[in-house]
């Protein structure tokens, strides 16, 4: 009777393995330190594994709600990308003098690179985006749950009235 209640209870969870996501590519690094060699077994098993349960509420979206996700969801994909390196934070390290430089365009970049110095990323734009992304995500969920409960609650009701004017 109420077939959005499960697509309610997917949406936490996608929400959360967003952070999930992040914490994968923030080891990959660490885990992979020379990927030249190819990759560990461990890795390969641990990036199935992430992705297996990544899926997992997908089938649990109504047919309608992954028909909206699947044409709503291909272009925020593309914007997010293009707002990853604007969001990062770099700074000049190292280097013959002492500068105030941000590598925030190649001009700069290139700056750093020949006072002997290194652009290092100080803050990645992807961890912004996904904290940015996933307070949007529990904000829709607070403001949205609500009106999809009132809204299958109508549709209950409407049932039953017809069922008594029977």
């Amino acid at each position: 009777p109420r077939p959005l209640d499960i697509f309610l209870k997917a949406i936490p969870y996608r929400l959360i393995f967003g952070f999930v996501a992040a914490f994968l590519v923030w080891i990959t690094p660490t885990l992979l330190p020379d990927a030249t060699q190819g990759l560990p077994l461990l890795y390969v098993v641990f990036l199935l594994v992430c992705y297996a349960l990544h899926q997992v509420p997908s089938p649990l979206n109504p047919p309608n709600c992954s028909k909206l996700a699947f044409l709503g969801g291909n272009w925020p994909g593309i914007l997010a990308l293009y707002f990853v390196d604007p969001l990062t934070w770099k700074e000049c390290q190292g280097g013959t003098e002492s500068m105030d430089n941000t590598c925030r365009n190649a001009l700069e970049k290139e700056l750093c690179v020949s006072k002997g110095g290194k652009c290092v990323t100080t803050l990645d734009g992807f961890y912004v985006e996904t904290a940015v992304c996933a307070a949007i995500g529990v904000l829709w969920l607070l403001w949205g749950a609500k009106k999809i409960r009132y809204v299958q609650s109508l549709s209950h009701n409407v049932e039953v009235d017809q069922e008594e004017t029977k």
